[in-house]
Parts: structure tokens; C-alpha cells; sequence
């Protein structure tokens, strides 16, 4: 059934606050109510998810500039951002979308448009600087998008305003009455579908945020501030938004030797102005996104026709599919996330994050004539837990990890992610793919069985997850930002009685598999790294440890974890609770520690001149933990820490 009515069209408000980014995994998910197909509450239909998505009759998307206010309002001072250095900033960021060679999508700047007022529902794409009272983002994309499938005729005034905004004369939008807005060709138009984008940027005095465009790192530098930020890297966000993409999990490219972020990973890190320089070149994540959404090479008339410049996606990347089952309830995953990591060095750099995915397909019950929508029953609303993700061409690694706050929260990536929150779908450990190996009961999450897509087999299907069962043993709280005032090359232990762990199993003799570290650096544009880990015995007494470093269980060097990330560190041997238990039944041994020593200088240049660190949670929150957290700064003399408690667990897997 395809129609169109005024309850056909839906606005909604994409904002970034803070150090989060609006909407969903890969792509952003909207309802589509396309057959109107009545579902188990009465009155209610059902609405799918589908991406949010430009039309290719619309290709290149014209934005017009407000130019009533010049300069642009600074917030913190002087005004200085002429509308003229403002117009580049947004031509540098639209070249960067508009550079890709395997994605069709295109930008461009139109005339300026005077308006004086607020945006608004005009067929005008708008970049302005003008926002409400009540405004408390950095910057949003405001649009207005087909809530289904939908047919344009004639005569149609989609705006209200009076005037015509649909022809059949026409095959591309275009100005065809010369008075400011586009009009639509005539035609059919799916669900999802965008009709109306504005970017709104904040500079009012109360809550606003100075933009700035330089390249020079040293100005840069001379004007950090929580309320100051690159004009450029934030329009390439926001016109990742304007296509359909959204929030993406991958912090940095390389866990121990990259620091530079997808533009999609939307973390707002005010005094670090060579990360913010950095977000102002794409990587493979975004590229990819970009052009799985809008294949060049996928039309053979129009934006999506091979043109002087342009490579075929299918020319260059490949398609790996799969299905993520959760082990412990059953019931396919939405909102997992699986990643490529490069297999070898063969093309790039081994350990690169190429691209990520977030997984499952999901419905809601929809009201058409409040637009609300309504939970479903799991067996109703859980469509599947399916995935599709583009690499290039190459042999990869398979990641998948739960999206529940590290690195990413649901409410950063969308509506499907938070509706597997809500079914209780986000809470499972982050393994590797493993092949026929892969349930719910592993003994080696760590494993890895390398997948190839070539372009003799460019589809490769069947690579399937089983989220593991584990039993976590934690002694820490969620954890809080602090400074990072420590010693570069510190030791910080976690002590895990050998008492609790023998509780956690309860008899069960399950294998001790896995290490959790949350790291944190004090810039994102720094690499997260631990110079070495050890689970090792160690005893206690009053407020100081004795480790056994010098004779560990486990030990492993050079650890690259992900910013904000609880990164697991996969145990070699397989025998060790065996191992543990026996030592403390046969009286020699109380207590095993899990240690990270931080490097002895900084992993990468930063800003701050300070060491990453564990992530921590302050004792003053409330959290009684059952073991306690010691810090050494010689890695040898171990005292409590009177303030915080290490972000370290261990990870039992069940059988």
C-alpha cells in the first residue's frame, strides 16, 4: 500500500550534547509503517526499522547558508568567524563526503538565505546559527523524513505554506519557481526518506560555543575551552548525520598504535585540538558506511552511474553476513556490534578497525494519528539478530561486543540498540568469531578464525555468533572521570581473594578465561596502551600487597585498549582455576591479583602530558566491593588506595 497524507511526514531532533552523539550504529533506524499491517495491540500498526536516507532524485543536496548574522556570534568573546570563513569551513567538510569514490553521495552550498527567524519545515535545506531559548546542544540536525512509503503527485504543497512543491515536469529537485525552495519530481518515495534537513549550530551567550577554523595547532591550543570547538570536524559529523549515518563504535583506528577516530565516533574532547584536526579526515569506517548506503556503480543513470572518478563498490568491497544469538536467553541480539579487524599487514596495518556494524532488525507498534509508538512483546518485537558489513577486500578478524556503554551507550546509536536494552539483550561478554566453535559455553572466546572476502567470493555468509555465559567477578563500581594526575609507568592491582573466585564457580570447575581492563587516556587523540599485564598470587597485609610479579600465572606486554572500552584480555592457558584452586586448598596461596603497569612515558604525544590509567570508580559513590584495589609507583611496594577502585574483572566461562 503506498499513500502519502499529512501524517505521512515526521520531524525529529538529532542533537550532540555533551561528549555523546545522536542516533544509531552504521546507519540511523527510523519507523516505517509502509502496509499499515495491524499488529497485537488494537489500533496499533506495525512500524519496521529502515534507514534514514536521501533520495538520489535529490543528489547533490543543496544547502543554503543563513546569513543574517556576520560575523558568527561568539559566545566568549569578539566575534571573529566571518560568514565567508564559516561558508569554508562547511565547503572543507562537504569535500570530504563529496570526495568518496565509491559513494554517490553529494553536497552542495547554495545561495545565502535571509532568514531571519528560526528554521522551519520549508523544502530549504539550512545551515544557521540562529537556535531556540530552550537549545542545549552544540550543534543538531533537525529533519523532516516519510514515516512510509509515499507517492508525490502534481500540485502537492508538502509544507503547508501554499506553494507547490511537487511537478511531474521534472525528473531531479530543483528551484523550478525561482523563489528559494526546491521542488520534487513527481514520483514514489520510501519510507525513511528525507524531505526537509536543517543544521542548526549553537552560539547563543547563554549556552553557546565558540567555532573556530583554523588549522594552525597552536592557535588551536592557545584557545582551548569546554565551550570551544572546530567548525569543521562538527559539519562533517553533522553531514554524516544529513545522509543517514550515525554514532560509530570505533574510537581510534588502531588499539596500540593509531589514535585517530572515525568522524562518526562523536566524543567531544575540548582540550585536545589535535584530535579535533583529526576528525577532519574520514576513515575506512565512515567511507565505508557512507558507501554502502549510496554504492557508486549500483544505477546505470543518475547520481548512482559510474562517473570520470568514481570506483564500483563492488569493485572494491566486499559483503560478510551472519546472525548474533544471545546464549543465555535465547533470542537474537539487537544492538550487538561486530568489527573487522585486519587479520595481517598484507593491506594496512595489522589490528586496524576497517569497519563496524551494529546488529538485529526490530518493530514497534506505531499510532497513526499520534505518531506514538508502543513496545511489543520480545517474540513480537525481536525481528531477527541479522548483520551486513562491507570490508574491502581481505582477510579479517570478527569482534563482536555488546553495545552497552564501552564504547558506545544505546542511546548513542538509536532506537533498535535501545530497544535490546530494553529487552535485556545488551548484557553479554565480547569474544571473537570462532567458527564451528562458536555457543553459548566457550572455552577460548579469544579465539579467532580469520574470514576472507576476495573478488572471487565477495559474499560470505554464515559467520554467526553465540553471545558466551560467563560469571563476572567484579570489585568495582560503574565507573567515574577523574584527572589523571598519576606517575607515568605505575602498577595498579586488583585483588581477587581466591575464596571469592572459588564462590563465583560454586563447584562447577569452569575455566577462568578472560581479564577485563577499562582503560582511559587523558586525550582522545592519545593511544590507550598497557605496557604489561599479570595475574599473579600476592598475599595481604593491613593496607600493603605483596605481588609475585616476578613469577606470574599470565603475562602479556604492549595492550592496546579502546578509549572507554572494558577490553578483554584472553587468558593462554586453560587450566587456570584448576591451578588456582588446587594452590588454595593445599594452603599455599590466599590470593591472586590482576596488575597493569602503565608505560613509563606517554604511548603517543598528547596535549596533557599525562599517562593513560585504568579507569577508575571513586569510593566515595557508595559501592562496597569485596575486594580491594592497591597502586604502586615502583611496581614492587603495593599500597591501598585510599580513593578509588580499579576498573578489573575476571571473567569465568560457563560450561
Amino acid at each position: 500500500m503506498v499513500k502519502r497524507t499529512a501524517l505521512g511526514l515526521v520531524a525529529a531532533l538529532a542533537l550532540t550534547l555533551g561528549a555523546s552523539a545522536a542516533f544509531a550504529g552504521g546507519y540511523q533506524l527510523v519507523t516505517d509503517i509502509t502496509g499499515r499491517e495491524p499488529s497485537s495491540i488494537p489500533g496499533l500498526v506495525y512500524a519496521n526499522f529502515v534507514p534514514l536516507h536521501l533520495d538520489p532524485r535529490c543528489m547533490p543536496m543543496v544547502f543554503r547558508v543563513n546569513n543574517t548574522q556576520d560575523p558568527i556570534p561568539n559566545p566568549l568573546g569578539t566575534a571573529f568567524l566571518t560568514l565567508a570563513d564559516a561558508k569554508a569551513g562547511f565547503q572543507l567538510a562537504i569535500d570530504q563526503w563529496n570526495q568518496i569514490p565509491t559513494s554517490y553521495v553529494e553536497f552542495q552550498i547554495g545561495a545565502d538565505y535571509p532568514n531571519a527567524g528560526l528554521r522551519s519545515f520549508d523544502t530549504i535545506n539550512e545551515l544557521t546559527f540562529r537556535t531556540g531559548a530552550g537549545f542545549n546542544g552544540i550543534s543538531s540536525n533537525v529533519q523532516v523524513r516519510l514515516v512510509e512509503t509515499s507517492v508525490f503527485n502534481d500540485g502537492d504543497d508538502l509544507d503547508g505554506d501554499g506553494d507547490i512543491d511537487v511537478s511531474n515536469t521534472i525528473t531531479q529537485c530543483a528551484d523550478l519557481d525561482k523563489d528559494g525552495d526546491l521542488e520534487w519530481p513527481a514520483g514514489t518515495y520510501d519510507g525513511g526518506t528525507i524531505i526537509d534537513m536543517d543544521i542548526v549550530v549553537n552560539t547563543k551567550a547563554s549556552n553557546g560555543f565558540r567555532f573556530t577554523t583554523t588549522e594552525d595547532l597552536g592557535q588551536l591550543t592557545a584557545l582551548i575551552d569546554p565551550r570551544s570547538t572546530d567548525f569543521v570536524a562538527d559539519m562533517i559529523f553533522r553531514l554524516g548525520l544529513t545522509q543517514g549515518l550515525t554514532a560509530s563504535t570505533v574510537p581510534n583506528v588502531n588499539n596500540l598504535t593509531n589514535a585517530d577516530d572515525a568522524s562518526m565516533y562523536n566524543f567531544f574532547d575540548f582540550d585536545d585540538p589535535l584530535r579535533l584536526l583529526r576528525q577532519r579526515t574520514l576513515e575506512l569506517d565512515d567511507i565505508i558506511t557512507s558507501s554502502m548506503l549510496y554504492p557508486e556503480g549500483s544505477g546505470m543513470s543518475g547520481p548512482a552511474a559510474l562517473q570520470k572518478g568514481d570506483q564500483a563498490f563492488n569493485s572494491v568491497y566486499g559483503i560478510i553476513e551472519g546472525n548474533v544469538q544471545h546464549g543465555n536467553l535465547n533470542l537474537p541480539v539487537l544492538g550487538g556490534d561486530v568489527t573487522a579487524m585486519r587479520h595481517d599487514s598484507s593491506v594496512g596495518t595489522k589490528g586496524d578497525l576497517v569497519n563496524a556494524v551494529y546488529v538485529g532488525n526490530a518493530r514497534v507498534a506505531f499510532n497513526p494519528t499520534t505518531q506514538a509508538t508502543a513496545l511489543l512483546p520480545a517474540a513480537e518485537g525481536i525481528v531477527d539478530g541479522k548483520y551486513r558489513l562491507a570490508v574491502p577486500f581481505g582477510t579479517y578478524d570478527l569482534n563482536l561486543e555488546a553495545v552497552d556503554f564501552f564504547p558506545q551507550s544505546v542511546a548513542s546509536v538509536g532506537a533498535v540498540a535501545s530497544l535490546g536494552a530494553t529487552y535485556g539483550l545488551n548484557a553479554f561478554p565480547e569474544e571473537f568469531w570462532n567458527g564451528n566453535k562458536e555457543s553459548a559455553t566457550e572455552s577460548d572466546p579469544g579465539q579467532s578464525i580469520p574470514v576472507t572476502v576476495s573478488p572471487g567470493n565477495p559474499l560470505v555468509t554464515g559467520i554467526d555468533f553465540v553471545t558466551n555465559r560467563i560469571t563476572a567477578v567484579t570489585n568495582s563500581g560503574p565507573p567515574n572521570m577523574t584527572d589523571f594526575d598519576d606517575v607515568p609507568g605505575s602498577c595498579y592491582a586488583v585483588d581477587f581473594p581466591i575464596s571469592q573466585l572459588m564462590a563465583a564457580d560454586a563447584g562447577r570447575e569452569l575455566p577462568l578465561t578472560t581479564g577485563i581492563v577499562e582503560g582511559v587516556s587523558a586525550d582522545q587523540s592519545q593511544v590507550c596502551v598497557m605496557q604489561q599485564l599479570w595475574l599473579a598470587y600476592g598475599t595481604v597485609s593491613g593496607t600493603t600487597a605483596t605481588i609475585s610479579l616476578n613469577k606470574p600465572l599470565e603475562s602479556t606486554t604492549n595492550f592496546g585498549i579502546q578509549q572507554f572500552e572494558r577490553q578483554p584480555w584472553f587468558f593462554q592457558r586453560r587450566n587456570l582455576a584448576k591451578k588456582i584452586f588446587d594452590e588454595f586448598r593445599k594452603g599455599r596461596q590466599t590470593h591472586v591479583f590482576l596488575v597493569a603497569k602503565t608505560p613509563d612515558t606517554p604511548s603517543s604525544p598528547n596535549f596533557s602530558n599525562k599517562s593513560n590509567r585504568p579507569a577508575v570508580d571513586m569510593r566515595s559513590d557508595g559501592f562496597m566491593p569485596q575486594g580491594l584495589s592497591y597502586i604502586s609507583t615502583d611496581c614492587v611496594n603495593f599500597t591501598e588506595s585510599p580513593t578509588y577502585f580499579w576498573e578489573m574483572d575476571l571473567h569465568f566461562s560457563e560450561e
